[in-house]
């Protein structure tokens, strides 16, 4: 990445965050004709290649695993790690098409030159009037080291004064967890003790790193430890709307005492039930101890029980929507022995015996204004448009010029009703846009904008601050058995152009 005077960025950074925000769900809608941006993508579920909308539609490769990138702490480059995630774009004096780039790394794995465990890289992108989106110099890595390392990036938030909060989608037990697809990898490697608590605990927790000097700013641990996935700051810059993907999991929220400040604050935890004073929100006791174990002191004390929450984004009315990915066969029986209560959406999903399956998982909306709970689109297979088959939703993305979201899917598997039954046995994961201005929005709404190659997913989408690029990943399978064939065998980085101006 060429420098950036940072005096003059400052401000322009704070400009850059509301438009990033923007673009995740705080800009308000400029409606559109009811015409829709793009043909469909056709149903092509054999495909070894990722499928685009035609036209003007066009993809650049930015950035992949293994490329080398600048370990400045150690002075020297190295190549880059994989699984990649939360994507952030972040314009350098105002512009669409100049800017850094935030890349998480969802990674687990020993790495000798970068670190082991997760990581993220910063870089910078520029778009060429004639070749398109490109890198502009070496990506960075950044130094987690300073506070013990990280476990999982997975995603995050752009916060409104500039700073990115990475999230630990990892809570290990002890200090022997392994990797699930190699048993003789042992993920943490360093077992001394961090900050003086055990190498275990230190890991689950959100992270704020100052993307600008490649500076990480500390582990933010009165905002819990649990297993962290999507966040929303919100315009106060104390509340922050926190997603546990754990099944079961909790909603949470931490307040800041002062703004802008995440290391002081309170956690709390959603229940469906109110409280004599109407309030649905639990407040948990402050420290690292009780923080240690967020869920199940949220459960303790009465919290909801949901089914993987992922990603959140804000609309311009003030509302959250939230993926709930969902899982098969689910156990609550401990959850629900502690005092939690299972949504009631989850009911339908019962098996007896507080077992629980819910194969597609759905799209929450959640009202902070009048504290509602409800279901904004629940997964499966459209009614009328049989091809069309929602399941476990993952990354969102706010078109706030157009007014659409953007539905990235995880699937669980091939099975159960996940994908139509003339498609191979293999899951391909799609991309799905969906029109926001329809007043009650079904699953027959949804434009396939995307089909992802099996042995990946599609993760991280977000738009450039003039809604004329999307950025996303495609994350080669952790399995090295599993993942796609070449080029789409290693994690990759792209941005796909020719959306209407309009």
């Amino acid at each position: 990445m060429k420098p950036v005077h940072r005096p003059s960025l400052i401000c322009l950074l704070l400009t850059a965050c509301a438009l990033w925000l923007g673009s995740c769900g705080k800009k308000s809608p400029e409606n559109l004709a009811n015409v829709f941006i793009f043909n469909p993508v056709d149903t092509s579920f054999t495909t070894t290649e990722l499928l685009l909308p035609g036209g003007k539609y066009m993809k650049n490769e930015l950035y992949r695993e293994g490329d080398l990138e600048k370990v400045e702490w150690k002075g020297k480059l190295a190549p880059a790690k994989g699984a990649h995630d939360l994507i952030v774009y972040i314009p350098i004096d105002g512009s669409a098409s100049h800017g850094i780039l935030w890349v998480n790394h969802e990674s687990v794995m020993p790495h000798a030159e970068i670190g082991d465990g997760g990581g993220a890289s910063v870089m910078e992108v520029f778009r060429d009037s004639i070749d398109g989106w490109k890198l502009v110099g070496f990506p960075h890595a950044i130094d987690f080291g300073p506070v013990g390392g990280t476990l999982h990036n997975c995603l995050g938030t752009l916060t409104p004064w500039g700073t990115i909060l990475t999230s630990e989608e990892i809570e290990p037990a002890h200090n022997e967890v392994r990797n699930p697809v190699d048993s003789t990898l042992k993920l943490i490697r360093d077992s001394t003790n961090a900050g003086g608590w055990r190498r275990w605990m230190n890991y689950g927790w959100m992270v704020e790193v100052d993307p600008v000097e490649r500076k990480v700013l500390g582990k933010r641990y009165a905002m819990g430890r649990f297993m962290h996935e999507g966040a929303a700051v919100m315009a106060d810059e104390k509340t922050v709307y926190l997603c546990d993907d754990e099944g079961p999991g909790a909603f949470f929220k931490f307040v800041a005492d002062t703004a802008r400040n995440l290391g002081s604050g309170r956690l709390y935890a959603w229940a469906m039930t109110p409280d004599s004073n109407g309030n649905h929100w639990i407040s948990l006791p402050r420290g690292r101890d009780t923080l240690l174990h967020a869920r199940r002191f949220a459960f303790q004390r009465g919290a909801s029980a949901f089914l993987r929450m992922e990603d959140i984004v804000q609309l311009p009315d003030g509302s959250l929507l939230i993926t709930e990915t969902g899982r098969d066969s689910s156990d609550f029986k401990a959850a629900v022995a502690m005092g939690a209560k299972v949504m009631p959406h989850l009911q339908k999903y019962h098996l007896g015996n507080q077992l629980y399956d819910d194969r597609h998982g759905r799209i929450l909306r959640y009202d902070p204004k009048t504290e509602k709970m409800t279901v904004f689109l629940e997964g499966g297979q459209a009614k009328e448009d049989r091809s069309i088959v929602l399941s476990n939703p993952d990354n969102l993305a706010y078109d706030a010029k157009r007014n659409l979201l953007v539905i990235q899917e995880d699937l669980n598997g091939p099975t159960s009703g996940r994908i139509p039954n003339y498609r191979s046995a293999r899951e391909n994961s799609e991309i799905y846009f969906l029109d926001l201005k329809l007043p009650t929005p079904r699953l027959d709404d949804l434009k396939r904008f995307a089909v992802v190659p099996a042995g990946c997913e599609a993760t991280g989408a977000c738009w450039s601050s003039d809604y004329g690029a999307l950025f996303f990943n495609l994350q080669a399978d952790s399995d090295p058995k599993k993942r796609a064939a070449p080029p789409y065998d290693k994690s990759m980085t792209l941005v796909v152009t020719g959306f209407p101006e309009q």
